[in-house]
């Protein structure tokens, strides 16, 4: 089995509408899902210390399925052990990691996999954090020839870094995001710093200003403990009240602090699944100055970036979309889209937030182990 550079472009394509907004997860799903017979695919999560996982975005495959494995058989796949042992982004077929003579002798086979006409699997691991893996699984229900099976790991392979980037920018607070969230970047244009907590406090993402902000350590820090507070203690408790659970404090408040006006506003929970907790409330935070960044000589110069890159890139971190760019330049959306994905594999960036510190700080973005 050839797979064509055609369908890499088509896929990787699909993976950037994500980021961007213009596509959904299961429209992906479904142009992987075609490449084997009788395939389901599925992006799932496995905690190896909890020995639990699941399937939150899947297609062509049936639910009973899914909740059977949620509920017992995750924690005897012998597949996710191999996945845990092969790095991130590359792709690999079962029988990598088990024989399929040895796999028919396990209660996952016999009790699950085969009663529902499982037979084989090409995998990949998106990402790890901690003891959890988020993986994308392509299964099949009829016998496929191993060459088309190793191809289909390959081509995972190769699309396994755009993947990556477009699972943490989506899932960590990209694009995608309710209209009761806060974009960081169109704060920062304004010079408002924006910091995003999970129920714990603890730091869920923050704007380049609001990172800046955290680093004067005046009016708002973080403990050693990694959790934020605010030095007026009244602000402080207020934001207790915003983050219990089921408590019925206001929505939105502002304070004084430290010579700053601070905004503390409580974020609708999304009803869809994620894989990455939620923030449950925002700080807006006015700094008292702005850092300037890169010219654009200097982008020229160190990341070879042509005009129409340099103007992609302000445009996106001024807050303008793919479609917007795209009108007012009179190009493709598949032309401009064509031209963010040259400009993360030139700089390095894996998500928009680090693309936006090189931009305004020119802080390279750290390289990652195994990359």
């Amino acid at each position: 089995m050839s797979i064509t550079r055609q369908v890499d472009e088509k896929l990787i394509d699909s993976i950037y509408g994500i980021v961007f907004g213009e596509a959904r997860w299961d429209a992906f799903l479904t142009e992987l899902n075609g490449l084997l017979p009788g395939a389901g695919t599925s992006l799932f999560y496995h905690d190896a210390v909890r020995a639990e996982g699941s399937s939150q975005f899947h297609i062509n495959m049936d639910q009973a399925w899914i909740d059977t494995y949620t509920r017992y058989y995750c924690r005897l796949n012998p597949w996710i052990t191999g996945l845990n042992r092969t790095p991130t982004g590359q792709g690999a077929i079962g029988e990598d990691f088990i024989s399929y003579a040895e796999l028919s002798k396990t209660e996952f086979f016999n009790d699950f996999w085969h009663r529902h006409d499982g037979h084989g699997a090409v995998g990949m691991t998106i990402l790890r954090e901690g003891s959890r893996s988020f993986n994308l699984s392509i299964t099949t229900t009829r016998w496929t020839d191993p060459d088309e099976s190793r191809a289909c790991a390959e081509l995972l392979t190769r699309i396994g870094p755009h993947l990556r980037r477009a699972f943490i920018a989506v899932e960590s607070g990209g694009r995608q995001k309710s209209h009761s969230e806060i974009n960081g970047r169109l704060f920062d244009a304004i010079g408002v710093g924006v910091l995003l907590l999970n129920s714990e406090r603890r730091l869920w993402s923050a704007s380049v200003i609001g990172e800046a902000v955290l680093e004067q350590g005046t009016g708002v820090w973080l403990s050693p403990l990694g959790m934020l507070h605010l030095a007026d203690k009244d602000a402080d408790d207020r934001l207790t009240l915003m983050l219990r659970h089921g408590e019925e404090a206001q929505r939105q408040q502002t304070v004084l602090t430290d010579g700053r006006k601070i905004i503390l506003l409580k974020l609708e929970k999304s009803h869809q699944p994620r894989f990455f907790e939620r923030p449950v409330v925002a700080v807006l935070i006015e700094p008292k100055q702005s850092p300037t960044g890169l010219s654009d000589e200097k982008l020229r110069n160190d990341f070879g970036l042509t005009e129409a890159e340099i103007r992609v890139v302000r445009a996106l971190v001024s807050g303008g979309s793919v479609a917007g760019l795209a009108a007012e330049t009179s190009r493709s959306r598949e032309t401009i889209r064509s031209q963010v994905r040259s400009v993360y594999m030139k700089t390095g960036a894996r998500k928009q937030v680090e693309l936006l510190r090189l931009i305004q700080f020119g802080e390279r973005p750290a390289e990652t182990p195994g990359e």
